[in-house]
């Protein structure tokens, strides 16, 4: 009697590309309800222009603010558990658990920094930061989107090609981070120097217990 053993990986885990189809899906009706996502996130991020609202994107619909923030919360853990899959089952579970904990850990991470803010500053420029942070996040998750098929097919047989797309991304992420941190801080008093040690560490921190978090929980399933 022969047995047929099925291959976890995936391409070949239906989940997946599921979680990715609802996951495009929350993106491109956020882009409905709002067009201007995309371009305002994209014009602005070597700027330092101030909106009233820290989530402002170009129009008042929060609806598509909320869809967008799922389409990031989804696809950055969801990447995460890919770039750590060194072969082995390939289950939903597991991402699961690495996406509870980038959401405890960037949790965590937004009332530190409000924290921060409320020492050294005030709530209207922690307001202004969290703005351009999102609009940060919004451009780094678009790009990120069409990689993520790309690492699907190409994360066995060429996995230092898609390392190299992650970091090109992660590069992308740093660089315009560390031109909002100046353009935000640099005039400021001493404190800014303080903000942005601390802005380093809750940006390095938060990434290593990410990473150390889910390479635990990818390999208990």
């Amino acid at each position: 009697m022969y047995y047929l053993y099925r291959i976890s990986s995936p391409l070949s885990e239906s989940w997946f590309f599921l979680t990715y189809t609802i996951l495009l899906a929350f993106m491109f009706v956020a882009l409905r309800l709002n067009p201007n996502i995309l371009k305002v996130s994209f014009s602005t991020l070597f700027t330092s222009k101030e909106r009233n609202s820290i989530f402002y994107i170009g129009s008042s619909d929060v609806r598509a603010d909320i869809l967008f923030s799922l389409f990031c919360i989804g696809l950055f853990p969801l990447n995460i558990y890919l770039g750590l899959y060194s072969g082995g089952e390939f289950v939903f579970s597991a991402m699961l658990k690495v996406a509870l904990i980038f959401i405890a850990v960037m949790t965590i991470k937004y009332f530190t920094t409000q924290l921060l803010f409320y020492v050294f500053f005030n709530n209207a420029l922690f307001k202004t930061a969290i703005q351009h942070y999102y609009r940060i996040i919004v451009a780094v998750a678009t790009i990120l989107a069409p990689v993520t098929i790309f690492a699907v097919y190409f994360i066995d047989i060429a996995p230092i090609a898609v390392y190299c797309a992650y970091g090109l991304i992660t590069l992308f992420y740093l660089i315009s981070l560390l031109i909002k941190i100046f353009r935000l801080f640099f005039t400021k008093t001493l404190a800014s120097l303080y903000i942005f040690l601390y802005l380093c560490i809750l940006e390095i921190l938060p990434v290593i217990i990410i990473v150390w978090g889910s390479e635990k929980l990818v390999f208990i399933t």
